[in-house]
């Protein structure tokens, strides 16, 4: 990793990861349940995760116009490390959309990989975006990406689980009592 990465425009750049990866969250949902899409779309009313997401998007979107200009570092070991990780995230998070999609609109998620994890979409993608900072060999975008995203993303999942708990009561604290909520399971059964 260079202190000081490229920046220039070009066909092989990190925005082709991207670009896959935006196409599970916007093709895969809505092929597999429209319905769920309104779903998703329903976020926390509260103050702090308005404020989460007032600030979350704009750096999102500078993170990804930061792609256009972030070449891959093909045939390098940085981009041979990155890939496998960058595979597995995207693995996981087409499996846990799909899972998300496919669960009934009406009650907590509790199958497939939400066995595992009660946000395995926010798991995936920090994944996602650590192999591609490792494919891309910068520095700057895993720290931007993974550590700032990565923050801001578990308030987010802090204030989902205020807005789950409120919705669906016991049934989200049970499940909350069962499956950590990164990775894992308590010993305790559903």
């Amino acid at each position: 990793m260079n202190l000081i990465p490229d920046f220039k425009i070009g066909l092989w750049n990190a925005w082709i990861p991207i670009l896959l990866f935006l196409l599970m969250n916007y093709v895969v949902l809505p092929l597999v349940n429209p319905k769920a899409l309104k779903r998703a779309a329903a976020m926390p009313r509260e103050r702090g995760a308005r404020i989460i997401a007032s600030i979350s998007m704009p750096i999102y979107f500078l993170v990804l116009a930061y792609t256009i200009f972030l070449p891959l570092k093909l045939c390098t070991l940085w981009f041979w490390i990155g890939l496998p990780v960058y595979l597995v995230g995207l693995t996981f998070y087409t499996v846990a959309i799909v899972n998300y999609a496919t669960a009934p609109l009406d009650r907590t998620i509790t199958h497939g990989i939400y066995q595992i994890s009660r946000h395995p979409i926010y798991v995936a993608f920090l994944v996602v975006a650590l192999g591609i900072g490792l494919m891309s060999a910068s520095w700057i975008f895993l720290v931007f990406f993974v550590l700032i995203i990565g923050f801001l993303n578990h308030l987010s999942l802090l204030a989902e689980e205020r807005f789950c708990l409120d919705k669906y009561g016991d049934d989200y604290r049970e499940y909350m009592e069962t499956v950590r909520r990164y990775l894992g399971r308590f010993k305790k059964k559903m």
